[in-house]
């Protein structure tokens, strides 16, 4: 895999799940003579933002009803972005921690823009 690739992006992983997944990228790297670092590593995450975790929280019920979504709830919480700036932050950290070097968001939300400018100005700082 990891002899042709010039990017990998895993979506909608937990921490563990992460680091596994990256652990087998890395050991093709190892396999192949690829330099792991040269490989562009980003995650899909769903984000739930909102200015109190119980709002953030109170997001989830429409990213469970999502069709693409058939995890259960708690399976959502360790797999996506909720909470406020500040947990996402650190949650955030927690990937990068991981190994990823890009994050693509899906704000389930976005169409009503509450997310997306809470989200650009509390990271982008607009």
């Amino acid at each position: 895999m990891a002899q042709y690739a010039d990017a990998c992006n895993i979506t909608n992983a937990d921490i563990a799940t992460l680091e596994h997944k990256l652990s087998l990228l890395k050991r093709s790297c190892e396999e192949t003579g690829r330099d792991y670092q040269s490989v562009k590593r980003t995650v899909l995450l769903t984000c739930a933002l909102a200015e109190t975790d119980e709002a953030a929280l109170a997001k989830i019920g429409s990213i469970e009803r999502d069709a693409h979504s058939a995890a259960p709830s708690a399976q959502i919480r360790e797999r996506a972005l909720i909470g406020t700036p500040e947990t996402v932050r650190h949650r955030l950290a927690a990937y990068e921690r991981a190994g990823a070097q890009g994050i693509i968001l899906y704000m389930p939300d976005s169409a009503q823009l509450e997310s997306v400018r809470l989200f650009a100005r509390e990271y982008i700082g607009t």
